[in-house]
């Protein structure tokens, strides 16, 4: 198993992703949150929810996925309106861990995670924006939802009772797959296509990375971008 972190400001004057990868346990975890634009605060959102979930790692009594994030959304409300002294902080997450019999996560809002295996890729995750909701309604298609001038809305966000709904993901892994957990600005500016070339062209995970890299960071980026790079 190896994993790689990769973060980038891009355009903005703060970078409100947090990430984190590591294995523990024979197992890789990794997490990934992007703080809501247009709220106050979006990198504290984004770090709290990142460090709930590496000290349960470690911790004596270890919370699941589930139980865990309920815990931090309150956790993030609490922080906003008795801390922060704002109505609303908010993020994004998507956390996994995985070795060699499963891939286990969660995920809220529109970052993503998404599994190349057999030289295909498919995505573990749903995005909880407006235009995500309207492809899976079918009442747009894919190119439609890509170029969709609302995608930016977000439908469901970690930190308030009001948008908290998450998705849960659970499957068998299989030797050499790779998975990719990114932000936003990372896969609204690298297509899939792209993404599935640069795998399919190397066998080693360190060349992906680089290529990966490479794609960002000569691109004109119009976000904060992150990824975690896993192959098991």
């Amino acid at each position: 198993m190896k994993y790689f972190q990769y973060t980038n400001i891009g355009p903005r004057s703060k970078n409100e992703d947090s990430l984190y990868a590591g294995i523990h346990f024979n197992s890789v975890f990794a997490f990934i949150a992007d703080g809501v634009g247009g709220l106050p605060h979006g990198d504290i959102a984004s770090k709290y929810v990142i460090n709930e979930f590496k000290k349960n790692i470690e911790a004596d009594k270890k919370l699941s996925f589930k139980n865990l994030l309920i815990n931090t959304n309150s956790g993030i409300e609490h922080l906003a309106t008795k801390e922060l002294n704002v109505d609303f902080i908010g993020t994004t997450f998507s956390g996994l861990y995985a070795n060699q019999k499963k891939i286990k996560g969660i995920h809220i809002g529109d970052s993503r995670v998404i599994l190349i295996r057999n030289e295909r890729i498919s995505e573990l995750t749903v995005s909880h924006n407006e235009a995500g909701r309207l492809l899976r309604e079918n009442k747009i298609n894919k190119k439609e939802s890509e170029n969709y001038n609302r995608k930016n809305i977000l439908e469901n966000v970690l930190g308030s009772k009001k948008y908290f709904d998450f998705m849960e993901f659970n499957i068998d892994s299989k030797s050499n797959d790779r998975i990719i957990i990114s932000t936003d600005g990372f896969h609204e500016s690298i297509t899939d296509e792209i993404i599935l070339r640069i795998s399919n062209k190397y066998k080693s995970i360190d060349k992906v990375y680089r290529g990966l890299t490479i794609e960002i960071e000569n691109r004109i980026l119009k976000d904060n971008t992150s990824f975690i790079l896993i192959e098991l």
